[in-house]
């Protein structure tokens, strides 16, 4: 849990309050007080507010839906969280951003294959190695083999995509080869994760490091 806090501290854009909470958390502040929970509930109604607006002016504004789907889940407001994401995947069905937060809200739901609906409905899906590692990670919670085996292999394997775009993918193929029993796999796919790793790929390395 320290190691995710730490993780979000260090690369994610926190509103202040929410920062304060964590570090709290991490005992490198003094007390989560009322106020600091308090301080984030008021900024991110703020928050919230702000994107309601831009999405009266612009009802189209599918990154604003998915951002204030975000905010939402800050407060655990789950369902609506997940309308704002429906809407904007009604404007944006193939947009990465948009998919992955619906990814990330299926998961955290444990509901994988609300996360999978969508994403099986997009072919960028099938190719986009961000989309494709979301794909993998929801189908393995899911108790589901893995889709396209080969092709994702393929796509993490080629030179046509930078390291940090295909990170995450190999990271997710890393921990579906050591659950097959294949390590010499899992390392290699562990080694080309970490040449440029994201946040989330460092989380999912430890992950594999420490179970395998």
């Amino acid at each position: 849990v320290q190691d995710a806090a730490r993780l979000l501290i260090e690369h994610c854009d926190l509103l202040p309050a929410m920062r304060s909470i964590i570090l709290a958390a991490l005992g490198e502040a003094a007390t989560v007080t009322g106020k600091a929970v308090g301080q984030f509930s008021a900024e991110t109604y703020a928050a919230i507010g702000q994107h309601k607006r831009r999405l009266q002016f612009n009802p189209n504004d599918a990154l604003s839906a998915a951002e204030m789907a975000l905010y939402y889940s800050y407060l655990g407001q789950l369902s609506q969280s997940r309308q704002a994401l429906e809407r904007a995947i009604m404007q944006a069905p193939n947009n990465r951003y948009v998919l992955r937060a619906m990814s990330r809200l299926a998961a955290h739901e444990n509901d994988p294959e609300l996360g999978l609906y969508y994403l099986r409905k997009s072919p960028r899906s099938d190719v986009d190695p961000w989309l494709v590692s979301a794909k993998l990670a929801l189908a393995r919670n899911a108790g589901i083999a893995p889709m396209r085996w080969r092709q994702s292999q393929h796509i993490a394997n080629s030179d046509g995509y930078s390291p940090r775009s295909i990170s995450e993918l190999s990271a997710q193929l890393a921990t579906l080869s050591a659950d097959a029993g294949s390590r010499k796999q899992a390392i290699r796919f562990l080694d080309r994760s970490a040449i440029s790793p994201t946040e989330n790929a460092v989380a999912q390395l430890e992950h594999v490091n420490r179970k395998y």
